[in-house]
């Protein structure tokens, strides 16, 4: 059996108190700005001392379903609207997917729900589209072993697209060679004129080519038929309460242009007309009625205002925060911004009124003491250890057949290129003032080079990029492949760490540390997304379909002989207030599924002449089945 030592590894200590997540002030009005400090040093520590104990355990730290569901429904009104959220059911739909990780948070979820409260949730993933072929490799494979081939997987995003749309898009492509303004005033213009045209670029009846079923699918609808000859669609079952599913939309939108370790070229890079092409879409499926809510995630740096706010203005209601894992007492650096978009024909927002309150309540809700170290997450078995060292020494033309594996500073730097050689010494020179207090652990990637870009040294976990090397100088060894995804959330040593295993572990399991490492870095962090998310079902209701508060002074005169039936509507001046919900197009005067004497409605009010026992303020509650997707 294989031996792994650590030369210089430090003894561990009983109980880790050394990283503290930043101190976010509740009180003083800014709650989203924190105080720097020296993450595990003493004023680091000292400002979180009134937190709420995070995880001591990796076991704790991994039971995160648990928590963010049990922290949304503390709140009773809460926890109402979140189980009759559930209870409709959700079709799901992705772009931007990788990993697919909303497809693993809503798997942990529910089957947290339904394990404590016998919350059974009805979920229905639609289909997920990626560009690149390592991200294509999973979903494929998630779509054929989970949803029995019913889902699709789509490729690029332009190829839903009529062919004379990217035509146009072409010729408004800006040269490399151009000036920053120029480049974003090109972007905006394809953005423009997408929006003008969404009616017929992104028409429901639009296809693309599904990797799953290798032929042309329809974008919009629900799943394919089990028949994989067929080009029918599986009509969908309704919620279990009966209701029209919740049709939910996740993106994890291109970073580059707006991360610290990309080139910052914001509004001028070349990802922003795939933006357009996917924001124009929300705004079309919105209007048509076939998308209720959009989750979108990106660096802290996006321009949420300019770039959904302002353009989703008349359809969406739209409201952001930031956080990080590190909020929840992970050892891990993860800053994002968090975005939903709900439609507001169909769902009303009934949580804090301004992003500062959100941002606010959501610290409240979910912050926690850091009691761990990154090192919490280095718990891979002999075997995949071994493999890897193995694998780098090859790769650095060493010898890797070796009868017994000493983790030490030499046999560390001869796994590194160069390179990362020359950086992992600056960092080395940064550890005594960077490193936990009571452990001495101290992470860093060494394929950053110490203060730049997005470095993050110390006792934490760095922040993922899609080309990483985070080495542990208490284990003395870079992190393996399954490795980066438990720092994400991802249940991939269940064995260590219990919980339901993670959907992606069966596939990746045997892909190289490289390959998953890019997978990872292009990842959300699935407790971080999973509170947003439960926050934002638990703080949302559905449009009132239609509220009648009629003039009944007539009710003290007659008796109930002088009507023929409870209801009798006639045309007259305005006397009534009443809103509907538009489960039907934009240019309909009416619910498609009022009964037969809808075509009586005579337009903007009419008279309801009721019987003497109807109340004189009630609620016609009409439900929201029909879709442009049925």
């Amino acid at each position: 059996m294989m031996e792994i030592t650590a030369s210089e590894k430090r003894p561990a200590c009983p109980k880790l108190l050394e990283c503290e997540p930043e101190s976010k002030s509740l009180k003083t009005g800014n709650p989203g700005k924190p105080k720097l400090t020296r993450k595990g040093g003493i004023e680091f520590r000292n400002n979180s001392f009134n937190l709420p104990c995070g995880p001591q355990t990796l076991t704790q730290l991994m039971d995160w379903p648990k928590f963010i569901v049990s922290q949304v429904i503390a709140d009773p009104g809460r926890k109402t609207r979140l189980f009759d959220v559930m209870n409709r059911g959700m079709t799901v739909h992705t772009a931007y997917s990788g990993l697919d990780a909303p497809r693993e948070v809503l798997s942990q979820v529910t089957n947290e729900l339904q394990r404590s409260f016998n919350l059974w949730t009805q979920v229905d993933f639609i289909h997920a589209c990626d560009n690149a072929s390592g991200p294509q490799a999973v979903l494929v494979s998630l779509a054929k072993q989970l949803d029995l081939s019913c889902s699709c997987v789509f490729s690029d995003i332009e190829d839903r697209l009529p062919l004379e749309t990217v035509a146009e898009l072409n010729a408004l492509n800006p040269e490399k060679d151009m000036s920053y303004e120029a480049k974003a005033a090109a972007y905006k213009q394809m953005w423009q004129h997408l929006d003008d045209d969404r009616k017929t670029v992104f028409n429901p009846f639009a296809t693309s080519q599904c990797l799953v079923h290798m032929r042309q699918r329809r974008i919009v609808g629900d799943r394919v038929s089990f028949d994989p000859d067929s080009q029918d669609t599986q009509e969908m079952s309704p919620g279990l309460a009966g209701h029209r599913p919740l049709k939910v939309h996740f993106a994890g939108t291109v970073c580059k242009g707006w991360s610290c370790a990309g080139s910052r070229a914001q509004f001028s890079h070349e990802s922003e007309r795939t933006h357009s092409v996917w924001l124009a879409e929300r705004k079309a499926r919105a209007e048509q009625g076939l998308e209720d809510i959009c989750f979108q995630e990106c660096t802290p740096a996006y321009a949420v205002q300019e770039k959904l706010k302002v353009p989703l203005e008349d359809t969406h209601s739209v409201h952001a925060l930031k956080t990080c894992p590190q909020l929840q007492g992970w050892p891990t650096s993860r800053p994002r911004s968090y975005t939903v978009l709900l439609n507001k024909k169909r769902w009303v927002w009934v949580g804090p009124s301004t992003d500062l309150a959100i941002q606010q309540e959501f610290n409240e809700l979910f912050q926690r003491s850091t009691e761990m170290t990154g090192d919490a997450f280095f718990v891979a078995p002999e075997s995949q250890i071994r493999a890897d060292v193995a694998r780098r020494l090859q790769k650095r033309g060493q010898k890797s057949e070796l009868l017994k594996l000493d983790l030490n500073m030499e046999l560390l730097y001869s796994m590194l290129p160069p390179g990362a050689g020359q950086r992992l010494q600056q960092y080395e020179q940064l550890r005594e003032e960077k490193q936990a207090i009571e452990t001495g652990s101290f992470i860093c990637d060494v394929n950053q080079w110490p203060q730049s870009g997005c470095s993050t040294c110390g006792p934490f976990f760095p922040c993922q990029l899609t080309h990483a090397t985070c080495v542990s100088l208490n284990h003395m060894r870079p992190a393996v492949g399954l490795e980066y995804l438990l720092a994400q959330g991802f249940h991939t040593f269940p064995a260590v760490h219990g919980g339901k295993a993670a959907l992606v572990l069966p596939i990746l399991e045997s892909w190289k540390t490289d390959q998953v490492i890019a997978l990872s870095g292009n990842s959300m962090s699935l407790p971080a997304i999973g509170a947003w998310a439960l926050y934002v079902l638990a703080n949302i209701q559905p449009v009132q379909q239609m509220t009648i508060q009629p003039e009944l002074s007539m009710l003290t005169k007659g008796t109930s002989q002088d009507f023929s039936s409870p209801m009798r509507l006639r045309k007259s001046t305005p006397k009534t207030v009443f809103t509907v919900s538009d489960d039907q197009d934009e240019t309909d005067s009416c619910p498609r599924d009022l009964p037969d004497c809808a075509d009586m409605f005579p337009g903007s009010g009419f008279d309801v002449d009721l019987a003497p026992s109807v109340p004189a303020s009630w609620t016609l509650d009409l439900p929201l089945e029909s879709s442009l997707s049925s």
